[in-house]
């Protein structure tokens, strides 16, 4: 429950990381999933730290909020729809928007993805065994929203993204979905439960027209009998994307264990 003094304290926590400079402060998040209700007098520090923020330019977003909550912080001006004040319906929603806000003001740091041709040779390390591979995929498009793949389902398929975004979702709590990861162009998605023959353990939707190249369980079965070139090919792909991967999570656990 959130009284005047912890909402104050926050407040001057904000005005000191801001005018310490030295942390770059762009967004302000408040996750309120344990916040079970605020008195009136806190709501007053709320909306002087709406406007802290809105004066240097800091964008505020408060998440999971409960409706009673919800309505209060709204009917006095400390959230909005489209203003600095944010409100979003999960953490991972919040963080989303921050990350798209954080990449969109350096659009120049971005490196530019090599086309899918380019990456599966310098991948595989041979770029003449590209052409035989491709021929065995078939092009699929999406559109914003479209499920390459759903939790729970068969794994029946795995995908070459060539262009777009697509985002790795689990469900929630029975309730809503947590957003794994996000991938663009040049990834290979849905290779662990294809060849370890398990359900689909996440659910991947397109989040902006995405074209992909699917290869079947079946198309797999042919290649294997007719083109064992081109299927260990294959094989030496997803070999090197989960080595990749593979020590892209160690890296993460050193950086969390420091």
């Amino acid at each position: 429950y959130i009284f005047f003094g912890t909402a104050n304290r926050l407040f001057d926590l904000t005005r000191r990381l801001i005018a310490d400079g030295t942390g770059g402060l762009q967004t302000l998040i408040l996750d309120c999933q344990l916040v079970t209700g605020i008195e009136a007098s806190a709501t007053m520090s709320f909306l002087k730290l709406r406007h802290l923020c809105d004066r240097h330019r800091v964008t505020l977003e408060i998440c999971d909020m409960r409706p009673r909550i919800a309505r209060i912080l709204t009917a006095e001006g400390v959230v909005d729809k489209s203003g600095g004040g944010r409100a979003y319906d999960s953490l991972d929603d919040a963080l989303e928007e921050a990350e798209r806000v954080i990449l969109a003001r350096y659009p120049d740091a971005a490196p530019t993805p090599p086309n899918l041709v380019d990456w599966l040779a310098e991948e595989i390390g041979d770029p003449d065994a590209v052409a035989p591979l491709m021929a065995w995929l078939d092009r699929e498009d999406y559109a914003p929203g479209d499920l390459l793949a759903r939790q729970g389902g068969p794994a029946d398929e795995i995908f070459l993204i060539e262009s777009g975004e697509v985002s790795v979702v689990i469900a929630d709590r029975g309730s809503g979905e947590l957003r794994l990861r996000t991938m663009t162009s040049c990834t290979i998605l849905g290779e662990i439960g294809f060849f370890g023959a398990r359900p689909r353990t996440a659910t991947v939707r397109a989040e902006s027209p995405t074209v992909a190249y699917r290869l079947s369980r079946d198309r797999l079965a042919e290649m294997q009998r007719d083109d064992p070139a081109a299927a260990l090919t294959l094989h030496r792909l997803v070999i090197n994307t989960l080595a990749g991967r593979l020590e892209f999570a160690n890296a993460e656990l050193a950086a969390l264990d420091q």
